[in-house]
């Protein structure tokens, strides 16, 4: 058999080969499409249309890595699987690895900045707060550290021959280097990130977890206030009714001033529960946010360190 039709015959096998990953092609290039359309949507709305702020700042920083990932990342992913077999670029696949794990942990990295900011505001609301300078000096930092982080997966990934279906025909895809195949290397480098991540987790749920107990004793003191409000209200009218008083002026004022006191007390409620319902909203969705990333990368890290401790997996 010449190098034409091995060359052929590895082309025909890589198109069998990708068949079977269609599916998930088909809802990468979905996800990358909706990723690239929505992040770009939001970076333009809070750009634009929002005043600065710590909580602009932080969705933007995300939509901004989340739009790389869409633009970039993903679209490699897709090349990989559509080259199994053919993947020859190893610069491709290093950068390739390289975006995945840059994206993934300076995520991470801003969704804990963002949940320290987040618990100075609601659980100590009067003591100083991060600053917008801060915030950015944090958001660099944390790209900053995930660029660093990241540049082993750059290094231990590329093009490396992979058995095919036929014995006689040897592939190329993108994954560790041979040199570095059946060593502890990958395993530590992925153990590593499923620590950091699990150590991420507890962090973030602390955090959490004090700011649903702040969040749930202000819900509580709220209704309180307003039982007893309700309740004056009510006890005032009845008051009002029994008997009749001689000094009917003084009275007259007095209700009247009574009245104003509780219609101003009622607009500061108003704005006070206004401004906690935007909170309460805010840390729901920002907890959407970082549960959902922390379990997908939790169950990639720990998938990663399974397939480099058992090859044949």
């Amino acid at each position: 058999m010449n190098d034409t039709n091995i060359t052929l015959t590895l082309d025909e096998l890589n198109i069998v080969e990708r068949r079977l990953y269609m599916g998930g092609i088909v809802l990468v290039c979905a996800i990358s499409c909706m990723g690239f359309a929505g992040n770009g949507l939001v970076i333009f709305i809070y750009f634009f249309k929002f005043k600065p702020s710590n909580h602009r700042l932080f969705i933007i920083s995300l939509a901004v890595l989340d739009f790389i990932a869409s633009s970039i990342v993903m679209p490699l992913v897709v090349y990989s699987f559509m080259h199994l077999f053919t993947y020859y670029n190893s610069v491709m696949c290093k950068i390739s690895t390289w975006f995945n794990y840059f994206i993934s942990i300076s995520s991470g990295d801003i969704l804990l900045v963002i949940e320290v900011d987040r618990y100075f505001k609601i659980c100590l609301p009067h003591k100083k707060q991060m600053s917008a300078t801060v915030a950015k000096v944090m958001c660099v930092f944390a790209t900053a550290t995930a660029l660093l982080f990241a540049v082993p997966g750059y290094v231990m990934y590329g093009s490396n021959p992979v058995a095919t279906r036929v014995s006689s025909i040897i592939g190329y895809e993108c994954n560790v280097n041979v040199d570095l195949t059946g060593t502890w290397y990958p395993v530590l480098w992925n153990g590593g990130q499923l620590l950091g991540s699990l150590a991420l987790f507890v962090v973030l749920s602390c955090l959490y977890g004090m700011i649903a107990k702040v969040i749930w004793n202000r819900s509580q003191f709220f209704l309180q206030k307003k039982s007893h409000i309700e309740t004056r209200q009510k006890t005032s009218d009845e008051d009002s009714n029994v008997g009749e008083s001689n000094n009917s002026e003084i009275k007259t004022v007095s209700k009247s001033v009574e009245k104003a006191y509780q219609v101003w007390q009622n607009k500061c409620d108003k704005s006070t529960t206004r401004k906690f319902d935007k909170v309460k909203r805010t840390t729901l969705m920002l907890f959407i946010i970082t549960f959902n990333f922390l379990l997908s990368y939790v169950l990639h890290a720990g998938l990663r360190v399974v397939y480099y401790m058992n090859p044949d997996w």
